[in-house]
């Protein structure tokens, strides 16, 4: 059966010039193709990590990781001693800021270890006085990584103990349970009989008013700062009923609606 071509509806064309929408040129479905692993990746991907480029990585809808349709972690392998210690890396679960801004430099295209261990050891090569040494050790997971992924609701406006609390107790058989090993096998975080409505709680006016008292009655949009304007409450997130505090944001009427374009 042959669907009808709603594209060539010339009412529904003249709302989308009017919405300021683009048209698709192919809206066909196409499931998504990985390169298959070979037996000999698998393997060290499950051991001590693979080195490969960043640039390899995709990043997943949900901002994690994954190289040919596995979810991985991704770190620096080798370390210099610097004042007779070595500066261990952190490990990346998402892309992060700390990663996106690598990207934008020459660092993008270094090699960096990709791993599916869950046990939270990681293969190094440290190297001292042009000597080098393999070795296995517990590293502390990114922050950026933390917050991008709101993991446990971890947010960068948090105290600093609270943080390294949440690093000290990160587990990496945690993440790969909520987040499969295997991208395809993901699973929705919600049925449709537990997903929360998207909808302002009834005490709505009493966050914004709360908000307001902690924050102050400013925006808080990029470059805008505006004062003596009507202020409005923004959820990051899009989810109405997430009304904590690392999800809203105060915007005046013209930045609110750089968000939500049935605003305009």
């Amino acid at each position: 059966m042959k669907l009808f071509d709603f594209t060539n509806q010339g009412p529904l064309n003249d709302l989308r010039i009017e919405m300021g929408a683009s048209l698709v040129s192919d809206i066909s479905l196409k499931a998504k193709v990985f390169d298959a692993l070979t037996i000999e990746e698998l393997e060290e991907l499950t051991s001590g990590g693979l080195e490969r480029f960043f640039s390899d990585c995709n990043v997943e809808s949900d901002h994690t990781l994954s190289y040919k349709g596995k979810r991985v972690v991704v770190y620096i392998h080798d370390r210099h001693m610097y004042n007779d210690q070595w500066a261990l890396p952190r490990f990346h679960i998402a892309c992060c800021r700390t990663l996106d801004e690598q990207s934008k430099k020459d660092t993008y295209n270094q090699k960096y270890v990709i791993s599916q261990r869950d046990d939270g050891l990681f293969s190094l090569r440290l190297f001292k006085n042009g000597a080098m040494e393999n070795v296995f050790k517990k590293l502390d997971v990114c922050q950026n990584c933390l917050a991008i992924l709101e993991w446990n609701n971890f947010s960068r406006k948090l105290s600093t103990q609270r943080k390294l609390e949440y690093v000290a107790s990160f587990s990496m058989e945690e993440f790969f349970e909520k987040y499969p090993k295997d991208v395809l096998t993901t699973l929705p975080k919600y049925t449709s009989d537990t997903v929360p409505i998207n909808d302002y709680p009834t005490d709505w006016e009493q966050i914004k008013q709360r908000l307001f008292a902690n924050r102050g009655r400013r925006c808080e949009g990029l470059d805008c700062g505006a004062i003596n304007v009507v202020l409005e409450v923004h959820h990051k997130n899009g989810i109405r009923s997430n009304n904590d505090d690392y999800n809203l944001e105060i915007l005046c009427h013209s930045c609110h609606q750089k968000h939500h374009s049935h605003y305009k």
